[in-house]
């Protein structure tokens, strides 16, 4: 049985955008706990309703239960955390590599990455995340070969720190220099 709209509904509804603003990721047992606590309606509808409004969106076509949050501005909405997104779709045995390292470790100089990189030992084919590309680099990656962990949003992730990461770089740059 449907109960009646009241004036708070826009509120509810508000109040639940702004509290998803704050997560890059969330669960769909930790959306239903906020969409029962601000709207009090069902889980699945308020997911779609959520997805059309550009709110939210799934990490993958395949991955159930685990939703990205946008910035939610019109059509180009953007992830709010690409390293959450790509955590969420990977899993927090990803390595970033290459620029990606570069960007994290604040070397680049770019505000915001189109690309990141991820170190794999499988071959692995280029992948979208919601708006970034997400390129795999077959490399070897250890916990002890030039791996270091750092702090991004709620995340602890693995990044090939700035020796390794500057060492490629430099050895790349000799075999185009000559």
């Amino acid at each position: 049985m449907a109960t009646p709209s009241t004036g708070n509904e826009r509120d509810g509804w508000t109040d639940l955008r702004k509290q998803l603003r704050n997560h890059a990721a969330i669960s769909r047992p930790r959306l239903a706990a906020l969409v029962q606590k601000h709207v009090g309606v069902g889980v699945d509808y308020a997911a779609r309703r959520l997805r059309r409004e550009g709110v939210i969106a799934p990490v993958t076509s395949t991955t159930r239960g685990l939703y990205l949050v946008t910035t939610g501005e019109g059509d180009g909405s953007f992830l709010t955390n690409p390293i959450a997104a790509i955590v969420a779709h990977v899993g927090e045995a990803a390595c970033f590599c290459h620029g990606s390292a570069l960007h994290l470790h604040g070397l680049s100089r770019y505000v915001r990455l189109n690309e990141y990189f991820v170190a794999t030992d499988k071959p692995r084919n280029t992948r979208r995340v919601g708006q970034v590309r997400l390129r795999f680099v077959k490399t070897p990656v250890g916990e002890e070969l030039g791996v270091t962990s750092m702090a991004v949003a709620e995340f602890a992730i693995r990044v090939t720190d700035v020796e390794r990461t500057d060492r490629r770089s430099d050895r790349s740059m000799w075999v185009i220099g000559g």
